[in-house]
């Protein structure tokens, strides 16, 4: 079959038109897509927040022990004297002797670093729970129990 440029000059153009078919096709079709099937836009951080973040963790340790921690799902910190709002938090108070976890749950608490005082704005649960003599501390092992034979 001999080489004929004439047909081979058909196809380039034919294949022409069909990519600018398709781009075409899919350049309409974002012009008409409906607004609904837009992804939303992130939300904007309002006038009076310095900060907004998701997940927030804060602990303090004295002689290697740890006193508190607080786990926030979001905080927002603001822009008058650093005060920040904390959403739905959990706070875990230990015992200087590592002799106590006492839980405290909440969906809104305010936290002010300059007197660093954490607030609660509303709602709270607290669960005492001090540790007997039969359990032992964070990180000991159990005593062993004294015996005495019969």
């Amino acid at each position: 079959m001999p080489f004929d440029p004439k047909r081979l000059r058909k196809i380039f153009a034919g294949g022409a038109v069909f990519v600018f078919v398709i781009a075409l096709g899919f350049y309409l079709h974002g012009v008409f897509k409906p607004q609904e099937a837009i992804s939303e836009s992130p939300k904007s951080i309002p006038s009076g927040v310095e900060k907004s973040a998701t997940g927030f963790n804060l602990s303090k340790s004295e002689g290697g022990k740890t006193l508190f921690t607080i786990h926030a799902a979001s905080v927002q910190q603001y822009k008058e004297g650093g005060r920040a709002a904390l959403h739905d938090v959990s706070i875990t108070v230990f015992g200087r002797n590592q002799d106590r976890s006492d839980q405290i749950y909440g969906a809104d608490f305010a936290y002010d670093p300059v007197t660093k005082v954490v607030s609660a704005e509303g709602e709270v649960r607290i669960d005492l729970e001090a540790i007997t003599a039969s359990t032992p501390p964070a990180g000991q092992s159990p005593a062993a129990e004294n015996q005495e034979p019969d």
